[in-house]
């Protein structure tokens, strides 16, 4: 519910100013995208400390990252946009609040407004949370100068002198008064999902579902490392379940992990390393890692396999990641120019993929036709894909991408429901009904479509109970309103007919064909 809200706010704020001109829509995300690219940049210049080559380097590598594409091209993307505004909006202030030296105001000041940027972070989007976790490690490699752990003794006295920073203590009880809002916000309840979302938190098998979290961690990140092949749904077999402890994509999952311990370790036990190093570490460690999180299903099952807009915060600490690499290779390297084009190589290289990719979100149609390209063995992209067909009245290429989308998902309960409808052989379209209701007895269109059928035949009881179950389950069913009406006119009972027309008008007063049907019913029944 909060999602939905804070959505419609966003998107009616945009439509006060703009109308529904679309440009205006593309404007405010590129320009949003600008703005977070910026903060990247100071990021760098202000906290890390790098020099501006370096931070524009970074800033580019961030703007121009494919990944972003469906984050910055869909209006609803604006979510993880405006969330990674605020999150380094949050971020910087939190380091410039704990630089004031003694004087309270000013520290005071940073501090508020970084815990006020921080909530706005987390109302656009639940990662935003995570600035916090990001600005409490932070603060703990701040006053020690690293975060080295000698013997237990030393740490005790370590975690004492924190628990005494009113700055850390300050950040922690904002940390979980943001959570507990957030969770109050849920309302007691979780969000529910199907085997389709997210099918490997359906599967029974506890090691299959570490396998595969592991996996798609790794994943997620060799999209941001390779961003070749993209598309706008990863769901319904298009990363098919690590299943075995022999699978070979254990071994992607298994270097990640070594990678990230190993940077973890030379953080953590590092002497002699660099005050600047330690700060570049801890960021793309923390960046990267923890606002990846809450998508990872670790704390709460997630209604997606893979979804590249989460990408869009943790992208800033790969692109702080790869631009840490860059440097050290630079300081060794004996051809610094080789290194430079190879740098400014892979930036026309993500500008170029960006620009291709942002073709494929120009319309419903090259955005169905990418993702045949990308996903072909995905059930969900030949059932959009056949959806789109069906509009432009190619029935041909709908039924066989319907087909195509059964043969991969075949407990895929809209396509049996859109397949019967175009099929000319009645009893075929009846078994695909019936499949569709097998499948999720919950379903109003396949109950909707099954009635129609059955009045077609003359069966008046039957398809009176299927429309009365379907308005049960969408009170908002326009179109069975009007079917159930039309049965009951033909049975005499205009009283209960009329009844139903009434509440079709009601429930969308800006129906064209409720106003058609009721006008048609006043006409028969000489009213």
């Amino acid at each position: 519910m909060l999602n939905t809200k804070r959505d419609v706010l966003r998107l009616r704020l945009n439509h006060v100013l703009c109308g529904l001109s679309s440009w205006s829509y593309h404007f405010v995300n590129v320009a949003l995208h600008t703005c977070v690219s910026l903060l990247v940049t100071f990021l760098c210049l202000d906290v890390l400390k790098w020099s501006r080559e370096d931070s524009a380097i970074a800033a580019l590598l961030f703007a121009t990252h494919p990944i972003h594409t469906e984050a910055v091209s869909s209006a609803v993307g604006r979510a993880e946009v405006l969330s990674a505004f605020f999150f380094l909006s949050s971020l910087l202030a939190f380091v410039k609040s704990t630089k004031t030296g003694d004087r309270i105001d000013k520290w005071l000041l940073w501090f508020f407004l970084s815990m006020f940027c921080s909530g706005m972070a987390l109302l656009a989007k639940e990662q935003g949370i995570t600035v916090l976790a990001v600005c409490i490690v932070w603060r703990i490699l701040q006053l020690f100068g690293s975060i080295r752990l000698e013997s237990p003794k030393d740490f005790i006295k370590k975690g004492l002198f924190l628990i005494k920073d009113p700055i850390l203590m300050m950040t922690v009880t904002m940390l979980l008064m943001l959570v507990g809002f957030r969770i109050w916000m849920l309302q007691g309840s979780m969000p529910i999902f199907s085997e389709e979302d997210n099918p490997a938190s359906f599967s029974t098998s506890l090691l299959t579902r570490f396998f595969m979290y592991c996996y798609l961690a790794a994943f997620n990140f060799w999209m941001l490392l390779n961003p070749s092949t993209l598309s706008y749904d990863w769901q319904m077999g298009s990363i098919p379940l690590v299943n075995s402890f022999f699978d070979v994509r254990n071994v992607a999952s298994l270097m990640l992990f070594l990678f990230l311990i190993m940077s973890a370790v030379r953080l953590l036990r590092t002497p002699s390393l660099k005050k600047s190093d330690a700060h570049s570490i801890l960021l793309y460690l923390c960046v990267l890692v923890l606002p990846f999180l809450p998508a990872s299903n670790m704390f709460v099952t997630v209604g997606f396999v893979v979804a590249e807009r989460v990408l869009y915060i943790p992208s800033i600490g790969f692109c702080i990641l790869i631009t840490f690499g860059l440097r050290k290779l630079r300081n060794t390297a004996r051809f610094y120019w080789i290194l430079q084009s190879c740098t400014i190589f892979l930036i026309v290289l993500f500008m170029a993929r960006t620009v291709v990719r942002n073709t494929d979100w120009q319309t419903r149609e090259t955005l169905f036709t990418s993702g045949l390209t990308s996903v072909p063995h995905n059930a969900k992209v030949h059932y959009n894909f056949a959806n789109l067909q069906k509009d432009l009245g190619n029935i041909e290429n709908a039924v066989e991408h319907y087909r195509m989308a059964l043969s991969l998902w075949p407990n895929h309960a809209s396509a049996h429901n859109n397949l019967g409808t175009l099929l000319p052989d009645t009893q075929q379209a009846e078994n695909h009904f019936k499949l569709a209701l097998l499948i999720n007895s919950h379903h109003p269109r396949a109950l909707f479509n099954l009635a129609s059928l059955y009045s077609k035949q003359g069966r008046k009881q039957v398809s009176q109970e299927l429309l009365q179950r379907a308005i049960e389950l969408d009170q908002a069913f326009i179109e069975a309103y009007s079917s159930l009406a039309t049965i009951y006119a033909e049975d005499g009972r205009l009283e209960d007919a009329e009844s139903l027309h009434l509440k079709a008008l009601d429930r969308d007063p800006n129906n064209a064909d409720s106003f058609n049907n009721y006008g048609t019913f006043l006409q028969k029944s000489g009213m």
